[in-house]
């Protein structure tokens, strides 16, 4: 059950992808995008799973994690775009130090879980985010909700419910 619970959210994650309508198909250059992005993914949550494993505790892994980020980034960025970066945070930084203390959160809760859970199902569970997304495409940018859509949808939903039974 759990495997047909993962292949099922892999379909649907594909699935979503589809035009849908009369003409169909794939958009191939955005697929290509978004299994460079999977591969990405999949090899930054088997690092998270196990490092947080190994650490014993997700929490400082990925905090430890994100300090080494955010110096290399601070970094780049200046040597990139130079001071200027910076003055434009002066009017952004509550709006960023809200969004960043969210999504330290749910990574952290995400990475915890896969200390307690095997690293694959809370990776497939993850995925399920692309329903939020199709949700915000539709309501905030005026993407179609298409039959392909509402369908991948429900597979992803099922994949769900098969992961929790298996």
């Amino acid at each position: 059950t759990g495997y047909a619970g993962v292949a099922a959210l892999a379909t649907g994650v594909l699935l979503m992808s589809m035009k849908g309508g009369r003409d169909g198909g794939f958009e191939l250059h955005a697929v290509g995008y978004a299994l460079a992005t999977a591969t990405m993914i999949c090899a930054y949550t088997i690092v998270d799973g196990y490092g947080s494993r190994v650490n014993g505790s997700a929490a400082s892994f990925i905090l430890w994690e994100m300090l080494g980020n955010a110096v290399i980034m601070a970094a780049t960025a200046l040597a990139v775009r130079g001071p200027s970066v910076y003055r434009e945070l002066e009017t952004q930084w509550p709006a960023a130090i809200g969004a960043a203390a969210m999504s330290t959160t749910a990574y952290i809760i995400a990475t915890w879980a896969m200390t307690k859970a095997p690293i694959a199902l809370i990776a497939a569970l993850r995925e399920t985010g692309v329903l939020f997304a199709a949700l915000i495409g539709v309501l905030f940018l005026g993407e179609p909700m298409t039959r392909w859509r509402w369908g991948a949808a429900a597979i992803i939903v099922g994949g769900v419910v098969m992961l929790r039974l298996g």
